[in-house]
């Protein structure tokens, strides 16, 4: 029903809306998380911070056009099923059927990009801190959808740690959450909590 070449075509553009935007704003957490960690008086290169960033980006718009892919593929398979199996059906109705999920992928794919924003920060956030030597956020950012928090840099003793940072306002959600050490009332309840990897794992510090 579709050219062979429709969906490595559909990915392509997925990817040029997709990657540029998760690049820029990886290594935009990077670079706030390179500043924050110069005001704490640590020094890193800034080149292989980048570099990780830009490969994070690579490879996560590899797996969110995986997802996206197998999505809207299963999606056109179950339109073009129901039309085989409408008696009566004809090639107009398939159209329309189809144009919503194949004409929106572009916008779909702005949505997508707009929903990991928090993600890809967070993450230019982490790589920046691992690059200094602080342990790996285990659980981060984003914690449902449209979540807006990010990641901060504490000392605790003589431990340098990642801690969960919100904007503790209104739109702070309330939602239980899954966490690795437990079940927690939402973002709120993990302001200021440790989320690096370590001995200070889910503790308010």
């Amino acid at each position: 029903m579709l050219p062979s070449d429709f969906w490595p075509t559909e990915r392509d553009k997925l990817a040029a809306v997709i990657r540029p935007r998760l690049t820029t704003l990886a290594l935009g957490g990077a670079f706030e998380g390179i500043q924050r960690l110069q005001g704490l008086g640590i020094f890193l290169d800034d080149d292989l911070v980048n570099a990780d960033a830009i490969a994070w980006a690579r490879q996560y718009t590899d797996d969110l056009l995986n997802k996206l892919g197998t999505t809207s593929q299963r999606l056109v398979g179950d339109i073009i099923g129901n039309w085989a199996e409408t008696p009566g059906a004809t090639m107009g109705d398939l159209e329309r059927a189809l144009l919503p999920v194949l004409d929106n992928n572009q916008v779909r794919a702005w949505r997508v990009a707009v929903t990991e924003t928090t993600r890809a920060y967070a993450q230019g956030n982490n790589i920046a801190h691992q690059r200094a030597g602080i342990p790996p956020a285990v659980y981060l950012p984003p914690a449902h959808p449209n979540c807006y928090c990010s990641l901060h840099v504490k000392r605790v003793g003589a431990d340098w740690v990642q801690v969960w940072y919100t904007n503790v306002d209104e739109k702070v959600c309330h939602q239980p959450l899954n966490t690795p050490w437990g079940t927690v009332n939402g973002c709120r309840a993990l302001e200021s909590v440790c989320v690096s990897a370590g001995a200070h794992l889910g503790q308010k510090v």
